[in-house]
């Protein structure tokens, strides 16, 4: 039986029959199952060798402990700054007056 891509009339009504897939959808299930599965592939990867730096290469994980902190340090800052400088809240009653 062929399939329609189309409007058909089936007792009266007109409906729509849409076969296609929808955008960033595919027929293997990918979209955001496969996302989080990828997620959880990396954290779990992040995870195992994490173990094993610390089981096998403690005195070196030890030593860069101080430049692991300094990086997270400067990382945060690019990525959060202070809180946001210059962008406070100016609605009418707030604390900054208004």
């Amino acid at each position: 039986m062929p399939v329609a891509n189309g409007p058909t009339r089936q007792a009266g009504r007109t409906t729509l029959i849409d076969h296609e897939p929808h955008a960033g959808h595919d027929s293997l299930g990918e979209g955001h199952g496969a996302r989080r599965r990828g997620w959880v592939v990396l954290g779990l990867a992040a995870l195992a060798l994490l173990i094993y730096l610390v089981t096998n290469h403690w005195l070196h994980v030890l030593d860069a402990l101080p430049y692991v902190a300094v990086i997270a340090m400067i990382a945060m800052h690019l990525g959060h700054g202070h809180g946001g400088h210059g962008r406070h809240d100016k609605r009418a009653g707030g604390e900054d007056g208004g």
